[in-house]
């Protein structure tokens, strides 16, 4: 599944049980079907960041390797969140723009994580909208 967008304004906010049953149908459903089953989540600059998903961990069974912050290098804290994820086994991955990517891999690989779990992406310049 993808993009569920969370910490943006932009977004549904959708509840914890929401965004639970949304990776837990993802989840079966790669089961069942003999794939991924990975929810990727759309960040935006929202302060909550990454919480929601830390909340999922914390309070339900769903599995790290089911869910992909995307746009984790979007800003300081986001960057700070997704160091913590990739600690805990997860996968993050950055968009592919020049000014914030180099310096936030650079930042990863200092601090020792393991950057088999970070990805790029192009996000194919889905949108360019300043707000």
């Amino acid at each position: 599944v993808g993009e569920v967008a969370i910490s943006d304004h932009r977004g549904s906010q959708p509840s914890m049980d929401a965004l639970a049953k949304v990776v837990s149908e993802a989840r079966v459903g790669g089961m069942l079907t003999k794939k991924a089953g990975v929810t990727h989540f759309h960040l935006g600059d929202g302060k909550n960041g990454l919480q929601p998903l830390f909340d999922l961990l914390d309070h339900t069974d769903l599995t790290i390797a089911s869910m992909v912050p995307t746009h984790v290098e979007r800003n300081q804290r986001l960057l700070e969140h997704g160091k913590e994820w990739v600690r805990r086994g997860g996968h993050v991955n950055f968009s592919s723009t020049p000014d914030n990517q180099v310096p936030a891999i650079l930042e990863y690989q200092k601090e020792g994580l393991d950057l088999a779990n970070v990805s790029i992406s192009s996000d194919g310049y889905g949108s360019l909208n300043v707000f």
